[in-house]
């Protein structure tokens, strides 16, 4: 097990340390079911109406959510924090994600992330122990330290009193592949090179094939969840000189906020990235299914196109580590081309829509037709094309396994730089 290293005895921890043995099977079924009720409760109407109770809080780009993320703090899905709060020894300095801050060792003074979980979503807590125990690749992230804080409120409103929220904390990472493409909020003006590039999605297919590898399934594949490797030091302490902005919580109508939302809200910021290697992220959806039992599409995240056959009202499939490869496929895409996914996924896209934009996108690259694949270099179109149709082969018995590409020493291997960025 994996024990808290921080004391609860320190005269600013207002928590209570939750140790590994205290997270029972039971205790997380619990609060998975209180989080699906309260999901039922909390309707997409509702979220949108508290929304537009609220004036707007932005920098003008779209990593500063809040404004639909009211609802969180609303329904006690998350804690109100803010910047330069200390939990267990941990000072929050800047504000990377929509429940991720960045902090230091209170001892060693190393940057680290804390990231707070839902509340019911305990998941990326109970994965974390199972990862820190058995999973030995270092391009997996893993949890040094982790604790639980009550709600603000819970000494002063009895409604309150019994609400608390886990914290991980790991290594702190630089940006994610979604932010830093040419369609997000890079840090640099200079993209990604080509070779950089090459050298993240070898590294992802190592990093997933591991989980695989120990039985695992990630569930949430996609750019956001790959963290490049953090800045110098040099460059954090430039990065936190700088202060963020920060918004007022404020009504359209003039009424006090009330006490149990936050009253002001800290833009998430991009922290720019260094040398090295990237780490895979966040396993609040990952499992470890069990052989011949089906899965629906419920068990991946939504929000990036399902594999084929899970397409369909409650379809159950028994393969879950080859549409985990559907994903894989189309994360590959994304890194290549610097920030567009292969498939669209427009409002109101039924299922039948969903499965013609498969038809016409893989038709488009088997053909050589697809724009951005030729906006590549030649031979690194001809290199990638073929595994990324052999990940999006839509029947899963013929779909490539990310094992069997991970052994792959073609795909594998260092290739000559290539002297293009675009």
């Amino acid at each position: 097990s994996l024990a808290s290293s921080k004391s609860p005895s320190l005269a600013h921890c207002t928590f209570r340390i939750t140790p590994c043995a205290a997270v029972s099977a039971s205790a997380l079924a619990i609060s998975c079911h209180i989080h699906a009720t309260m999901n039922k409760a909390a309707s997409y109407v509702g979220k949108f109406h508290l929304m537009d109770q609220y004036k707007t809080f932005t920098h003008g780009g779209n990593y500063w959510r809040d404004n639909y993320r009211l609802n969180y703090w609303e329904d006690c899905m998350q804690p109100v924090v803010y910047r330069n709060n200390i939990y267990c020894g941990y000072r929050l300095l800047r504000r990377l994600g929509d429940w991720c801050w960045l902090t230091q060792d209170p001892k060693t003074l190393d940057y680290l992330t804390v990231k707070f979980l839902s509340r019911g979503r305990d998941n990326d807590l109970k994965m974390s122990f199972f990862l820190r125990q058995y999973c030995s690749s270092p391009l997996v992230s893993t949890i040094k330290d982790y604790f639980t804080i009550p709600h603000h409120l819970a000494r002063t409103a009895s409604k309150y009193r019994n609400i608390s929220f886990n914290a991980i904390v790991y290594e702190t990472t630089g940006t994610d592949l979604r932010r830093e493409s040419s369609t997000g909020e890079p840090s640099s003006d200079i993209p990604l090179s080509m070779e950089r590039r090459e050298r993240c999605i070898q590294q992802v297919v190592q990093a997933v094939a591991e989980l695989h590898r120990i039985g695992v399934v990630h569930g949430d594949l996609h750019p956001g969840n790959v963290a490049l490797p953090p800045p110098t030091r040099e460059h954090i302490q430039q990065f936190l000189a700088k202060p963020p902005l920060e918004h007022e919580v404020i009504r359209k109508d003039g009424e006090p906020t009330p006490a149990h939302l936050p009253q002001r809200v800290t833009e998430p910021e991009n922290i720019g990235y260094g040398d090295g290697d990237i780490k895979l992220l966040d396993f609040g959806y990952a499992f470890r299914p069990v052989h011949g039992v089906g899965y629906t599409r419920d068990a991946f995240a939504p929000g990036t196109p399902p594999a084929p056959e899970y397409i369909g009202t409650d379809k159950k499939m028994s393969q879950p580590f080859k549409a985990e490869s559907w994903y894989l496929g189309q994360l590959i895409y994304f890194i290549l081309v610097d920030g567009w996914p292969i498939f669209s996924r427009h409002l109101g896209y039924n299922d039948e829509d969903l499965r013609e934009e498969y038809d016409y996108c893989l038709a488009n690259l088997e053909s050589g037709q697809d724009e951005s694949m030729n906006e590549l270099p030649e031979e690194l179109k001809l290199h990638f094309t073929p595994y990324i149709l052999a990940l999006l082969d839509r029947d899963p018995d013929r779909r490539l396994s990310i094992e069997d590409l991970s052994k792959d020493e073609r795909f594998m291997r260092k290739r000559p730089k290539i002297n293009r960025t675009s």
